[in-house]
């Protein structure tokens, strides 16, 4: 029985903020399958389910809402590069990000987590941000460690990770730029985003 107090993703949602599009709940799932982006912030969601429907997805924005549970990501894993949860109430990764195996970026800041392992996150992770949550503070919690176990990494909380690389082509830094500014402007992309919606075709 489905829990009436969540309040899981659902169709209308990933229309109404992602589609201009009207018309059969056939063609809004059609056009819903063709999303490679979808923004579903500050929607009160409480529960992530009901990412069958969409396609070959590769971001999903998921900023502040109500989620606790990192979980039901397996129908995206083959596909998805970043994930955004900022702002949500995630005390506990849990084992629900290790699905993703081309996960790339990921942004759990301002939660309440307050351990995290390096066997939590898949090793593909190369942009990560844990900022505002307890664990930056727990004294139990080895940085160093943690990041040696990720040795793609290129940007933890913000910061530039020196790889002792000097010489690497202007194309990777313009790339890691690109991607540091990504994370950095996340809220105002969203807010902008919010003001425009995307076709569906």
């Amino acid at each position: 029985k489905m829990d009436d107090s969540k309040r899981p993703i659902n169709l209308e949602m990933i229309v109404s903020k992602n589609c201009s599009h009207e018309g059969s709940n056939k063609s809004l799932e059609d056009s819903v399958l063709r999303l490679k982006r979808i923004w579903l912030d500050k929607m009160g969601i409480s529960q992530i389910d009901n990412l069958e429907m969409l396609g070959n997805i590769s971001h999903i924005y998921l900023d502040y809402n109500s989620i606790s549970t990192i979980e039901n990501l397996e129908t995206v894993g083959p596909s998805l590069q970043h994930l955004s949860l900022r702002g949500n109430k995630i005390t506990d990764i849990g084992g629900g990000l290790v699905c993703l195996s081309k996960l790339m970026s990921l942004d759990l800041s301002e939660n309440k987590i307050s351990a995290i392992t390096s066997k939590q996150f898949p090793p593909s992770i190369t942009f990560l941000n844990m900022l505002d949550n307890p664990v930056i503070d727990n004294d139990d919690f080895n940085e160093e460690s943690f990041l040696e176990e990720f040795p793609e990494m290129k940007v933890y909380n913000k910061k530039m990770l020196n790889d002792g690389e000097e010489d690497d082509d202007e194309k990777d830094k313009e790339e890691d730029e690109s991607e540091i500014d990504c994370l950095q402007d996340l809220t105002r992309q969203l807010k902008q985003t919010s003001k425009r919606t995307s076709i569906c075709y």
